[in-house]
């Protein structure tokens, strides 16, 4: 088996607390060809001091004076891969020692995976598992199935391929406050090939300062800004490749409306006529 570079990327913002063992668990890896990439998006806690005292030559780092965002750091960071293969871990997060080891085997069994991903251990103050289910068959179907079906970014933690178009690269901007970029990131490796679910466990820390408790604090406005431009922007990536655009409006409907409890919290109708008028006027027609 091959053993190519494979690129760590660590977007950090006043990580100080935890950027210590999310290194550790990085350094404990069995796959050892590494490039460790870290930026610092303008910290105000110790996390420069921090990061200055690191000496492993696998690593690099980059500041920036001024905060970017989470989407820009991380594309920022994706901009810099030399490695074949690149996986995003923010300074919080954990991973087991065997875990690139393990996701990087399994693009060997399927040349059309462009993404191998883990399922999500919740730790901190939320406990349990998330789970996101392998997402194959033709475009159509796998384009349908992140629509309908797919609503937390735990491929958002895998390992993905390098050599994808970076129209698929890199993260969405198009985004209310940048809020679920991660799961757009979905339908675009979607639309580049095959997702794989892999049983090895990505320990995720929910915590009063990670960018999810953030969205959760937001207002009602703001969500539904956000959940309507969320539908919208997976409905204008799906266009070009979709052979019956009703069916694809269709289905961008059920997301939008009956599924609007993943970010809004709420079952009630109460919102509809919002968000199915912010949709409308964000979706792009001929």
């Amino acid at each position: 088996m091959s053993n190519p570079l494979l690129s760590v990327l660590i977007p950090v913002y006043n990580g100080a607390q935890f950027i210590h063992e999310c290194l550790d668990s990085v350094f404990n890896q069995t796959y050892s060809n590494l490039e460790i990439l870290i930026s610092d998006d303008g910290s105000t806690d110790d996390s420069k001091e921090l990061l200055d005292q690191l000496k492993d030559p696998r690593i690099k780092i980059f500041y920036h004076k001024r905060q970017q965002g989470w989407v820009a750091n991380c594309n920022f960071l994706i901009s810099k891969v030399k490695g074949s293969y690149f996986s995003i871990l923010p300074q919080d997060d954990l991973i087991p020692p065997k875990y690139l080891e393990t996701l990087f085997k399994k693009f060997n069994k399927n040349d059309n995976r462009v993404n191998c991903f883990p399922y999500v251990q919740s730790i901190g103050i939320n406990s349990g598992e998330i789970r996101q289910a392998s997402i194959t068959g033709t475009l159509e179907d796998r384009i349908y199935d992140v629509i309908l079906n797919h609503f937390w970014g735990v491929s958002f933690r895998g390992l993905v391929k390098n050599n994808i178009t970076d129209a698929f690269r890199f993260l969405n901007r198009d985004q209310h406050h940048d809020m679920m970029a991660d799961t757009i990131w979905i339908l675009q490796h979607a639309i580049a090939g095959e997702l794989y679910e892999v049983r090895i466990p990505y320990q995720k820390r929910y915590h009063t300062k990670n960018e999810h408790s953030t969205w959760t604090r937001q207002p009602i406005d703001i969500k539904i800004k956000a959940w309507s431009q969320h539908c919208a922007t997976l409905y204008n990536l799906a266009r070009p490749y979709i052979s019956d655009e009703k069916v694809l409006y269709k289905n961008s409907l059920i997301r939008l409306l009956e599924k609007k409890k993943y970010l809004l919290k709420i079952l009630n109708n109460d919102y509809d006529h919002l968000l199915l008028r912010e949709f409308n006027e964000k979706i792009n027609y001929d």
